[in-house]
């Protein structure tokens, strides 16, 4: 459990608190840890960084992203970063007062297909993602073969990966990483966790949401229909598109775990 004395000074000068201080776990993994510090009547999520160099997050960027994410109202605006200490630090948003967890599931998928529309429509030129080599970064982090399946899988979507992001009526601005737990204001709608954003393929974007959220058929079917309404594609459009890039993000996400794996054995 992090204590306050082991906060960097930097952070501490950076939000500029006076007066007793707290602070309480969110969320503790072997990848990241989440914190609510808290200083009188003002409140701020720290969160560290343990496993950068397996999933090679480029945080200098993220943060100067989240920076004009945070004008456009769409996440918390960002206060402190240090690399070396592996500290970031955010305002704290308060979740919506009727939490997304208990919407009917109908009006939960449509506030996630809403949060998916609003994202692709923020006019944010970033570094376009580039799978081969998100792929050859957790490859080399997790010390696959040349031979391991997942390597080999990695070099027959080459193809399918190139075609995905020159599909320049598709590239928008993705979050990547879009669980239902990161929107915790549907109404804005106001989403955090950013660490995966990039401009990328919509129908990437979409299939990663389906399977970090676990959803069954039908809830994908729901997804697929309340985005295209909103966005105002055509239904088939956005089928086609989820089914091309689902093999895309089964072998991201395979990867992305074997290179986690193999962090943890080390932690």
């Amino acid at each position: 459990m992090l204590t306050i004395e082991q906060l960097p000074e930097g952070l501490l000068s950076k939000i500029d608190c006076e007066g007793p201080m707290s602070i309480r776990s969110v969320n503790e993994s072997l990848i990241n840890a989440v914190y609510c510090l808290k200083c009188s009547e003002q409140r701020y999520l720290v969160k560290r960084f343990f496993a950068d160099q397996s999933t090679g997050r480029a945080r200098k960027s993220l943060f100067a992203i989240q920076q004009k994410l945070a004008k456009v109202g769409i996440a918390p605006k960002p206060l402190y970063l240090c690399e070396k200490q592996g500290f970031y630090a955010e305002e704290w948003v308060p979740h919506n007062p009727v939490p997304l967890s208990v919407l009917p599931q109908a009006e939960r998928i449509r506030a996630l297909a809403a949060a998916l529309a609003a994202i692709h429509s923020v006019k944010l030129t970033t570094t376009r993602l580039d799978l081969p080599s998100q792929w050859q970064q957790y490859i080399e982090a997790a010390k696959l073969s040349e031979n391991h399946k997942l390597t080999r899988r990695a070099e027959e979507l080459v193809f399918a990966a190139s075609s995905s992001a020159n599909a320049a009526d598709d590239v928008v601005f993705c979050h990547n990483d879009l669980a239902f737990n990161h929107v915790i204001d549907y109404e804005q709608p106001m989403i955090i966790d950013w660490e995966y954003c990039a401009s990328g393929n919509r129908y990437f974007d979409l299939a990663s949401s389906m399977t970090i959220n676990r959803l069954s058929q039908p809830q994908q079917m729901m997804l697929i229909s309340d985005y295209a309404d909103l966005t105002g594609i055509e239904l088939s459009q956005v089928q086609n598109g989820v089914s091309r890039h689902e093999p895309l993000v089964t072998l991201t996400y395979q990867l992305w775990y074997a290179a986690i794996t193999e962090h943890m054995k080390h932690a």
